[in-house]
């Protein structure tokens, strides 16, 4: 095991799958402690399920990370979510959570 992240404390947002899985199991394997965040409830035991599209998801990723460590070091925001569709047959919905996704959950 590298250690090269040894002593960082790591949040990773779109953990339970994808892209953010694999960055979280690669930070812990370079030894940082990782708070692991999606908005499924499939994660490891220390994994935090949230929709950081709402405040209240937001709020309280950052309470755990505050009451787990006070502070962290590192800031992964791989939480994502997609509709695709051509824009004609793309609803209001589908735009709005997508939207939700890409830029109100980096905003909050």
């Amino acid at each position: 095991m590298n250690s090269r992240l040894a002593g960082k404390r790591a949040v990773v947002t779109g953990a339970a799958q994808g892209i953010g899985r694999t960055i979280a199991q690669m930070f812990a394997a370079q030894g940082a402690d990782v708070l692991s965040c999606d908005i499924n409830a499939a994660l490891d035991a220390d994994g935090f399920a949230a929709d950081l599209t709402q405040e209240e998801g937001a709020a309280a990723l950052a309470q755990a990370t505050r009451a787990r460590w006070g502070a962290v070091d590192i800031l992964v925001n791989a939480a994502a979510t997609l509709r695709f569709a051509p824009l004609a047959d793309t609803t209001l919905a589908d735009w709005r959570t997508t939207t939700a996704a890409r830029l109100t959950q980096g905003f909050l």
